[in-house]
């Protein structure tokens, strides 16, 4: 495999804007589209799923499969973290708090080879070690003692991943259990629910939306998910135990790749599902997130190599800036008869290097915000969100992947004779 791994080009683009009555077009330059299917696609097994997104925008730059439902074994625990940290900024646990590990917890796994941190019964660990050996070890004992504690028992816990799931947008997910284990290697903790040999299944989409919202949630997790090694303390008899990072992309990892700095997510691998892996990094001041499922065994660092080079070889980012975004929305009733609206961040768009015609994109009115005829309604006060704006020919996670603008300035209703010489007029 060649292992090169180009920069995307930095070019200029010009912004161009034109307000109508229900959208505004965004314009980049002119010339000839080049479709994202005409590129040099990523070498992978038919029989893997894959997909990269743009962390923020959760813009799609490539797909392969992705909707098609697989096991996705120990990339679960990323719902399970995600429902942990949940608790956390809640303010309903804490990462020093200190758990005491059940016979059964500490069971869990034992009946075949899997990756555990042996976790003794009886003894007590904090939140922040289960955690890590979570996502580094991928301990399987670590995560259903962290489902435990915050559902109450592996069953209530089963619901919380499904229910959360739901929330975002997820209807192909079914989860059984914290870890990812087929429901039988659970041992004492066997989801009464589920088929015995039962196990977690979801889309690569539904993975790839799982891990932009635990980022969103808690972007400090990378810190722990990118170094190689993981050291857990038992708090009972304060011994301490270095769980090897599963994803062995990472810096220091045996398969580190250079000109990729990979600081995460997940792995989800066993002998009989075959291998995935979420996978992120940075460049240029973008993150990526990479999904990968049912690669042939070992084979899912090299696909994820595979696809990470694959966008940043074709692919570049356009910033639409934040400052330069200056657009209006036409008012319904306000004293003025447009509203100027605004971009609170930076969007970055990914186009193929070699496009440089138009890309359009909307901006519609929240429906909340938006009277029968189609334009704000006042009164509306500044920062208040009005709508949402959304590039036209791009494709995103679902129908929430949009990015708010909001009011620039405050406007109230205009007087009765203003509003009937308007519609006279």
């Amino acid at each position: 495999m060649d292992k090169s791994n180009e920069l995307p080009a930095k070019r200029s683009f010009q912004l161009f804007v034109l307000t109508a009555l229900f959208s505004v077009l965004v314009l980049f330059g002119l010339g000839n589209k080049v479709q994202a299917d005409e590129l040099e696609r990523p070498v992978t097994p038919n029989r893997t799923s894959a997909m990269a997104i743009d962390a923020d925008s959760s813009q799609i730059i490539y797909q392969n499969d992705a909707d098609k439902v697989k096991p996705v074994a120990s990339l679960s625990k990323m719902m399970t973290v995600y429902l942990v940290e949940q608790q956390i900024d809640k303010q309903q646990l804490s990462w020093n708090d200190k758990i005491k590990v059940t016979p059964a917890e500490a069971s869990v796994g034992t009946r075949v080879t899997s990756t555990r941190a042996d976790l003794e019964a009886g003894h007590q660990y904090t939140v922040k070690d289960l955690v890590g050996a979570s996502l580094v070890g991928s301990a399987n004992d670590a995560a259903m003692v962290l489902g435990n504690r915050v559902g109450g028992d592996n069953v209530k816990f089963a619901d919380m991943m499904n229910n959360s799931a739901r929330e975002m947008g997820i209807t192909d997910a079914k989860f059984n259990d914290a870890c990812g284990l087929p429901n039988w290697e659970n041992v004492k903790l066997q989801n009464p629910n589920a088929p015995k040999y039962a196990v977690n299944q979801a889309s690569t989409r539904s993975m790839a939306i799982i891990a932009q919202k635990l980022l969103a949630l808690d972007p400090k997790i990378l810190q722990m998910t990118s170094q190689p090694e993981y050291t857990i303390k038992d708090q009972t008899t304060g011994e301490s135990k270095v769980l090897t990072n599963t994803n062995k992309l990472v810096s220091g990892g045996e398969e580190e790749y250079p000109g990729l700095k990979i600081d995460g997510l997940k792995t989800g691998t066993t002998a009989l599902y075959n291998g995935n892996l979420v996978a992120t990094t940075k460049k240029d001041g973008s993150r990526i997130i990479t999904v990968v499922m049912g690669s042939p065994q070992g084979q899912h660092f090299e696909d994820t190599v595979q696809l990470m080079s694959y966008v940043f070889n074709n692919f570049k980012t356009v910033k639409v800036d934040k400052n330069g975004f200056k657009n209006n929305v036409r008012s319904s009733n306000g004293v003025q008869e447009v509203l100027p609206v605004k971009l609170k961040n930076d969007v970055n768009l990914w186009i193929p290097k070699n496009n440089s015609e138009k890309q359009e994109s909307t901006i519609s009115i929240a429906r909340e915000r938006q009277s029968q005829s189609g334009g704000v309604i006042a009164p509306i006060k500044a920062e208040q969100p009005v709508g949402t704006l959304q590039f036209n020919d791009c494709d995103y996670l679902n129908k929430n992947s949009s990015t708010t603008v909001y009011a620039a300035r405050s406007d109230r209703p205009a007087g009765f004779i203003t509003q009937v010489r308007r519609a006279t007029f």
